[in-house]
C-alpha cells in the first residue's frame, strides 16, 4: 500500500488550545498517525472531542499514558508535560491512533478545562481516510438445475455498504467459454448470467473495483465459476435386427454434467403403445433390444441420468423392415424332393432367395433361385432336413427365415402336385376353367404308376385320369357363375395309394352373361312391326311365286347362320377313366369336354397334346 508523509507544523495560539496539524489529516485506511494538543500553562484537565463526543480526562504529565476511547474512535495519549514555545509556557500531549475507514469525515478537537471552570477547544481537525473498496465475491460455486434460466450469480456484496474513499465503480471481465453475462446494480456490484449453461462451468470472471485514487491500489478478484447440470445428450442409433429383436445402441455422453452417470432412462413405443421393462446392458457401446414384428413402427428414446436427473434424450424413429420370407412351409414333396415356399406379405423379387438344407446337423448343400417356390432334389427318402431360406428384406439386408424341419416321403406315398398360385388356373369362364400343373413323377413305389389326380372343389371332388407328358391340363366345368372355389389336388397311384394334398389356390368364376329384357312399349312396337312385315312378306311371296312360274329358277350355294362348335376328343388309350362318359360320335368323345366353343378347345389342346380336335357340330 502506498504511504504518505505528513509535515508537522506547530502553531502557537497563546490565548487558547491548539491542535496540529491543523485543518485536515489525510491517510490510508490502516495507517498509524499522531497529532499534538497544546494548552496555556495552568491547572485544569485536558480531553479529546471526537465529533460531538468527549473523551475521559487525559493525563498530561510527562510520561503519562492515557487510553482514549470515543467510539468508534480509539487511541492512546502520551503526556509531554510543560514546555516553552516561542517564549510561551505550554502544557501538551501527543495522541496516537490507527486510521480506519469508519473515521472518514469525522473531526477531532483538543479541549482544556481550567480550574476556574473556563474551557478552550482547538479548531477541528477533519480526518480523510483513503480506503479501497471491498469486493468479496459470493456464490462462487453454484449447482444449476435449469440450464435455461437467468441467474444473479455473482455479487461484490460489501461494495453496497463500503465502496471505498473515493467511492469505486466495479467492472467485470467477460467470462470465457461462451458464457454470457451482464453487469447490474448502481455500482455494477452484481453480475447476471443469462442463460446459465454448462458452458459457464470453469469460466474465468474477474471483478475490478477502482476508486481512481492514485494513492490506492485497484481491487481485483478472479475466480472460476462452477456450473453443474444434467448430462448432455447421448449419441444413439438403430443397429438393425437379430430376429426377432430390434437392436439399439448409444455411447456415454461426452459431458456428464459434473456428476457421475448413475443410470440411463429408456423408453420404447411400438405402434404408439409404450412398452414396459426396457432394459440395457453395459458395454461399448451400450445396448438395448426388444422383440418386434415385421412393419412395426418404433420410437426409441434414451437419456443419461446423474444426481440432477435425466439429460436431453436422443430419439430414433424406425419402421421394422419386412422379411420376404417370414415362415417356411412345404408346398409339395416326394421320396427324393422337397418343394419350399414362404409365408410373406410382400412381393418376391427375382434373384433374392437361397435355400440351405442340413441333415443331422451337417449342411448338405444350398440352392439359389430367382423366385419361389424352390424344389430341392436328390434327397434321401423318409429323411428329415432342416430348411432355411435367406432373402433380402426391405432394407436390402439379407435375413434368414425361421428354421423348419421337413421330411421326404416314405415309400408308398406318391409325390404331391405343386400348386402354388392362380397361374395354375387359366381360361376362367362363368362355368369352367382349365387346371394345369406339372406332372408328378414319383408314384410312391417303383412298381406303381401315377394313375389318378383327385381334384377337390370346395366340398366336391373329381377323379381325373393322369395324362402323358410333363404337364397335366384338365377342363373343370359345370361350375356356378360368380362363385369362389378353393382347389386342391392329390395323387392316387395304380395301387390305390394316395399322396398328401397339395397347397390350395382360390379362384372365382365369372359372372353369367345377362340377356336383355324388353319393355311393354317395345313389345307393342314389335307386334305392330311384325304385322306389317308379315303383310309385306305375303305380298312378296305372291309376286315371286307368280314370277317363278314364268322364269327358270337360279341355283345359288346355301348359306348357314348356325354357330359351329368344336369337338375335343382324346386318344382311345386314355379312355379308362371311370369318371368319363364316351359320346356316340365318331372317335372317343367325352361328355365332360364336348361340345365346347373354339377358344376353350384351342386352350385345352395347346396345353395337352393328348386332346385332339375331331370335328364340329351345330347348335
Amino acid at each position: 500500500m502506498k504511504r504518505i508523509c505528513v509535515l508537522w507544523i506547530l502553531v502557537c495560539l497563546c490565548d487558547g488550545a491548539t491542535i496540529s496539524p491543523p485543518g485536515s489529516l489525510t491517510g490510508l485506511d490502516g495507517e498509524n498517525r499522531t497529532i499534538n494538543c497544546s494548552f496555556p500553562d495552568g491547572s485544569g484537565a485536558a480531553a479529546i472531542r471526537y465529533n460531538q463526543k468527549l473523551s475521559a480526562a487525559v493525563f498530561v504529565a510527562s510520561g503519562d499514558v492515557t487510553p482514549v476511547s470515543v467510539p468508534p474512535f480509539k487511541g492512546t495519549a502520551l503526556g509531554l508535560g510543560l514546555s516553552t514555545v516561542q517564549g510561551v509556557r505550554m502544557i501538551s500531549f501527543r495522541l496516537k491512533f490507527t486510521l480506519k475507514s469508519d473515521y472518514n469525515g469525522a473531526s477531532l478537537r483538543c479541549r482544556f478545562r481550567a480550574s476556574d471552570g473556563s474551557t478552550t477547544e482547538s479548531q477541528p481537525l477533519t480526518l480523510v481516510v483513503l480506503s479501497s473498496p471491498c469486493c468479496t465475491v459470493s456464490n462462487t460455486s453454484h449447482i444449476v438445475h435449469n440450464t435455461t434460466s437467468r441467474l444473479r450469480l455473482l455479487s461484490c456484496e460489501e461494495i453496497i455498504s463500503h465502496r471505498g474513499n473515493p467511492p469505486a465503480n466495479v467492472s467485470w471481465s467477460k467470462p470465457s467459454g461462451g458464457c454470457v453475462g451482464t453487469e447490474s446494480g448502481d455500482a455494477n456490484q452484481f453480475y447476471d448470467l443469462n442463460p446459465v449453461t454448462r458452458q459457464c462451468n470453469n469460466a474465468q470472471i474477474t471483478c475490478i473495483a477502482d476508486t481512481k485514487e492514485p494513492l490506492l491500489d485497484t481491487t481485483m478478484k478472479t475466480f472460476a465459476l462452477t456450473v453443474n447440470s444434467q448430462p448432455e445428450i447421448v449419441l444413439c442409433s438403430y443397429d438393425g435386427l437379430t430376429r426377432p429383436r430390434a437392436l439399439f445402441s448409444w455411447e456415454m455422453p461426452g459431458d456428464d454434467g459434473g456428476f457421475p452417470i448413475t443410470d440411463y432412462d429408456l423408453s420404447l413405443s411400438i405402434n404408439g403403445a409404450t412398452q414396459s421393462s426396457i432394459t440395457w446392458t453395459l458395454g461399448s457401446p451400450l445396448r438395448s433390444d426388444h422383440v418386434v414384428n415385421d412393419s412395426d413402427t418404433l420410437v426409441f428414446r434414451v437419456s443419461a441420468v446423474n444426481t440432477l436427473g435425466p439429460g436431453e434424450a436422443c430419439q430414433v424413429d424406425k419402421t421394422v423392415p419386412t422379411r420376404k420370407c417370414i415362415k417356411l412351409f412345404r408346398s409339395a414333396g416326394s421320396r427324393s424332393e422337397l418343394t419350399i415356399d414362404c409365408q410373406t406379405d410382400t412381393d418376391f423379387n427375382s434373384g433374392e432367395y437361397v435355400v440351405y438344407y442340413t441333415r443331422n446337423g451337417m449342411q448338405e448343400a444350398s440352392q439359389s433361385q430367382n423366385s419361389l417356390p424352390i424344389t430341392i432334389s436328390n434327397l434321401s427318402e423318409d429323411t428329415a432336413y432342416d430348411i432355411v431360406v435367406e432373402a433380402r428384406n426391405s432394407e436390402g439386408t439379407r435375413e434368414n427365415s425361421t428354421v423348419v424341419s421337413m421330411r421326404t416321403n416314405v415309400p408308398g406315398i406318391p409325390g404331391s402336385p405343386i400348386i402354388s398360385g392362380n397361374g395354375n388356373a387359366i381360361n376362367i369362364t362363368s362355368t369352367s376353367f382349365i387346371l394345369t400343373f406339372s406332372s408328378v413323377l414319383d408314384s410312391g413305389r417303383d412298381n406303381a404308376s401315377v394313375s389318378i389326380y383327385r381334384v377337390f372343389l370346395n366340398g366336391d371332388q373329381r377323379d381325373l385320369k393322369a395324362q402323358s407328358g410333363e404337364t397335366q391340363a384338365f377342363l373343370i366345368d359345370k361350375l356356378s357363375p360368380s362363385t369362389t372355389y378353393t382347389v386342391k389336388v392329390l395323387v392316387i397311384n395304380s395301387l390305390g395309394e394316395e399322396s398328401e394334398e397339395s397347397t390350395s389356390i382360390t379362384l372365382t368364376t365369372l359372372e353369367e352373361e345377362k340377356k336383355g329384357g324388353l319393355s311393354s312399349g317395345a313389345i307393342a312396337g314389335i307386334v305392330v312391326g311384325g304385322i306389317v312385315v308379315l303383310a309385306i312378306t305375303a305380298l312378296l311371296c305372291y309376286c315371286l311365286l307368280k314370277q317363278s312360274r314364268s322364269t327358270p329358277q337360279e341355283t345359288k350355294p346355301p348359306t348357314s347362320s348356325d354357330n359351329e362348335m368344336t369337338r375335343v376328343t382324346k386318344s382311345p388309350i386314355y379312355d379308362s377313366g371311370p369318371s368319363r362318359i364316351k359320346g356316340q360320335a365318331s372317335g372317343a368323345v367325352y361328355a365332360d369336354v364336348a361340345p365346347i366353343d373354339k377358344n376353350t378347345a384351342a386352350a385345352l389342346t395347346s396345353t395337352n397334346p393328348s386332346y385332339q380336335v375331331t370335328g364340329t357340330s351345330k347348335r
